[in-house]
């Protein structure tokens, strides 16, 4: 006989709004007005909200009566340049450290990973007082978010950690390439974490990706789970595909089962369900791991590169102190090629430009800003520039004025050439200026620095 509705979410009470709506799709194969309406009532929020979450994530269906009351949301055809960039799984790597050590010959179960050297860091910490770890490891040797660590540390109760997955740019796919071959290394670092915070919870957060994907990493949780006795749990959470997916607020949001807004709290309000959290990236779960392991400092970076005219696209572990050129030469690029670094919300880089250390660049931590897509020209910089801007107009998340305006209005702006430089300039530096965050500060300093070479 099959679950009712009503079944589904009073047994789910507790789980992630985002989870309930899988599982009514798994077992009624559709997601019902009916049903939502039950959803809303119990999580005491409105029926937009409800629906305004499922419409946030791909691949849910809904019945012909609910499918009428789904909000509309905007659609642009992705760029032109993303068919250029290979997926993530598939990418070669072309120089390895630390981080990218398990990539050539990833490991298939925990007994590989173990034979590998993997959990080796984990027994170490072990050994070692909690606040040592923090102190000595990740603040002494990982000099990434230190604040929110910090009051992680101090919080009146356990926080929950959430590695952070999504870089809020479909080009960007170091954290999956990193998943997809050493995700033993990722979860380790988290175990690790939960020691120097007395954490007992926490969460993988995850673009959708692929079903597969998704099973795989929580095979892997759960290996480790097993293997861990005091009973730090970890959740595996495919988050909706988002331009704001990097954006803290917005994975919190979404792991409430709110729509993942990018808000404007500060680093000290931002909580989970009210209590205390620390959101940080992948890179630095697995960089926790490899630091323990070998006793040195992990100062290196995953980098992407890709394009039309390189030779060799892939994934690059180097240093900040690398430069755009260098990473390019790795890569192959033909002479006199030129960059768009930082994808959707970045910059492009003529000739002249080519030289600046990436660590040096604003945001350059942010695995979105560690993408490098190579052009043949400057030719190339106003056809991306118009795609990408129309691609950020209907995928920004529209919570603040500015960016919900701003983006649609440059979008529309840049189609008309001859173009009105001094109204483009005007409306870019109003969003950047303003906007609340930095996937929609970033859209409109892209078409800033795009005028700078077209005109």
């Amino acid at each position: 006989m099959a679950t009712s509705a009503a079944d589904i979410i009073d047994s789910m009470s507790g789980s992630p709004l985002a989870e309930v709506l899988r599982e009514l799709q798994r077992q009624q194969g559709f997601l019902g007005e009916e049903a939502l309406e039950l959803l809303a009532r119990q999580r005491r929020a409105s029926l937009t909200q409800v629906y305004a979450v499922a419409a946030s994530f791909p691949g849910l269906v809904f019945d012909e009566k609910a499918e009428r009351a789904r909000p509309g949301l905007p659609e642009a055809d992705e760029p032109d340049f993303f068919s250029r960039v290979v997926e993530p799984e598939a990418a070669a790597v072309l120089t390895r450290g630390p981080l990218a050590a398990r990539f050539e010959d990833p490991p298939a179960d925990l007994e590989a990973y173990r034979r590998s050297g993997g959990l080796e860091a984990l027994a170490r910490a072990r050994e070692i007082k909690p606040e040592q770890v923090l102190s000595e490891v990740v603040l002494g040797k990982i000099t990434r978010n230190t604040a929110g660590w910090q009051r992680a540390a101090t919080a009146l109760e356990p926080p929950v950690i959430v590695a952070n997955a999504c870089a809020g740019d479909p080009v960007a796919g170091q954290a999956q390439k990193l998943l997809a071959a050493d995700a033993w290394a990722v979860l380790e670092g988290m175990f690790i974490a939960s020691l120097a915070l007395g954490a007992e919870r926490g969460f993988v957060y995850v673009d959708p990706g692929s079903a597969e994907r998704c099973r795989s990493l929580a095979s892997v949780a759960k290996a480790m789970m097993e293997a861990w006795e005091p009973g730090f749990r970890v959740e595996v959470f495919c988050g909706p595909r988002s331009l704001v997916g990097s954006e803290e607020s917005a994975v919190l949001a979404a792991i409430e089962g709110r729509r993942p807004l990018a808000g404007k709290a500060s680093e000290e309000e931002l909580s989970l369900w009210g209590g205390p959290v620390l959101v940080d990236g992948v890179e630095v779960f697995a960089a926790i791991t490899a630091v323990l392991a070998s006793g040195e400092r992990v100062d290196t970076r995953l980098y992407q590169v890709s394009g039309a005219v390189v030779e060799r696209p892939g994934i690059v572990e180097a240093t900040p102190s690398v430069t755009v050129r260098e990473l390019m030469e790795t890569a192959g690029a033909e002479a006199g090629a030129e960059a768009l670094l930082g994808g959707l919300s970045g910059v492009f880089l003529t000739e002249g430009e080519l030289d600046q250390a990436v660590g040096e660049l604003e945001t350059a931590d942010n695995p979105r800003w560690r993408t490098v897509h190579v052009l043949r020209d400057r030719r190339d910089i106003y056809p991306i520039a118009v795609q990408s801007a129309a691609y950020n107009a209907a995928g920004l998340c529209g919570y603040c004025v500015p960016c919900r305006i701003g983006s649609a209005r440059m979008a529309e702006m840049l189609e008309h050439y001859p173009l009105d430089v001094q109204a483009l300039e005007q409306v870019a530096a109003l969003v950047v200026k303003t906007g609340i965050c930095s996937a929609g500060r970033g859209a409109a300093g892209m078409v800033a620095s795009a005028l700078k070479h077209i005109v």
